[in-house]
């Protein structure tokens, strides 16, 4: 029988000292993925520390974006008739209108990008970068409450 593992080891704490390493592959301490998109596939499970911000002008809002089958299949290179590769363009930019605008009557919207990667830590993440702190504070404040097709 083998030995239970110690699900108690602390991870390190996060090393900001060297700027250098700091959110690189070469730092071994801070998740450099995390670091550059806010998510990590490994989740709790990662060993290195994910360093989460308490205010920022950038949010990432979570699985909000739902692909559908179709654009999988087109993901991962399959033929699609042009009229159902219209249609997927479409619903993309309706979703993406919908939510820059609503986003947009937070605060002054710099960039917004919505991630189609099929990996599940990143697949329909939708990250928005606000103008001023405050107004990403605002936009985390305003988005707890509510929710975008009976999901929060």
């Amino acid at each position: 029988m083998s030995k239970p593992q110690n699900t108690n080891q602390q991870k390190p704490k996060p090393n900001q000292t060297n700027n250098q390493s700091f959110g690189t592959e070469d730092d071994k301490t801070n998740c450099p993925f995390y670091s550059k998109t806010g998510t990590c596939r490994h989740g709790d499970k990662c060993i290195r520390v994910h360093n989460k911000p308490q205010t920022s002008d950038t949010l990432i809002i979570k699985n909000m974006y739902e692909n559908t089958l179709l654009e999988i299949a087109i993901q991962e290179g399959k033929k699609v008739p042009e009229e159902e590769l219209k249609e997927v363009n479409r619903n993309f930019e309706n979703f993406y209108e919908e939510v820059f605008l609503k986003l947009a009557q937070i605060g002054c919207v710099e960039e917004m990008i919505v991630c189609d990667n099929l990996g599940s830590h990143l697949n329909g993440n939708v990250v928005v970068k606000y103008k001023t702190e405050e107004e990403g504070i605002k936009a985390m404040r305003v988005l707890s409450s509510q929710f975008y097709k009976g999901r929060p």
